[in-house]
């Protein structure tokens, strides 16, 4: 027998404002596996590109690894992990609220959200307003296309030349 799902996704696209269902088969399959009359919800979300290897390779590379040479010099030892920590704090704050059982708020903190879920566009938002306050405190970063070392130094990357973002700043995004 076969297995009944929960939940069922499924991508496509919209064209001359009709829904096409990629694998359209294989949808309606998991569809007629579930019980008659079951109550479903349908939600259709835009598909957005999420950020590049070169843009990540650009904002480790070259902005964390500025703001890390700056806070070298200076000996307050973080680590770019810290620093990228700092950052998404600062510009995608998580607020969270610890509250006792008599209902009373025992603590709030503000930890940094996640790049991770950034598209494209968010991801480079996020870039530029490090940049800006990087600028603010005397660090220069280049722009993506002026020429940098991250294109030849791997910076933060680790040193396996089988990993992919390595490689990607060793050649340029190439």
């Amino acid at each position: 027998m076969a297995r009944v799902v929960d939940d069922i996704s499924a991508s496509g696209s919209v064209r001359n404002g009709k829904l096409f269902i990629r694998d359209r088969r294989a949808f309606d399959q998991q569809i007629a596996q579930m019980r008659d009359g079951v109550e479903v919800e349908v939600s259709v979300t835009i598909r957005r590109a999420a950020r590049s290897q070169q843009a990540n390779a650009y904002y480790w590379g070259v902005v964390i690894d500025k703001f890390h040479r700056h806070t070298t010099q200076q000996d307050m030892g973080y680590t770019p992990d810290d620093l990228h920590d700092i950052c998404k704090a600062k510009f995608l704050p998580k607020r969270l609220s610890i509250v006792a059982n008599n209902g009373e708020i025992a603590g709030d903190y503000v930890l940094g959200g996640s790049t991770r879920s950034l598209n494209d566009t968010e991801f480079y938002e996020y870039v530029e307003r490090v940049r800006q306050w990087l600028a603010e405190l005397g660090i220069y970063t280049p722009d993506p296309n002026e020429p940098d070392d991250y294109r030849t130094n791997p910076g933060y990357y680790s040193d396996d030349d089988n990993d992919p973002i390595y490689r990607l700043a060793l050649t340029g995004g190439k």
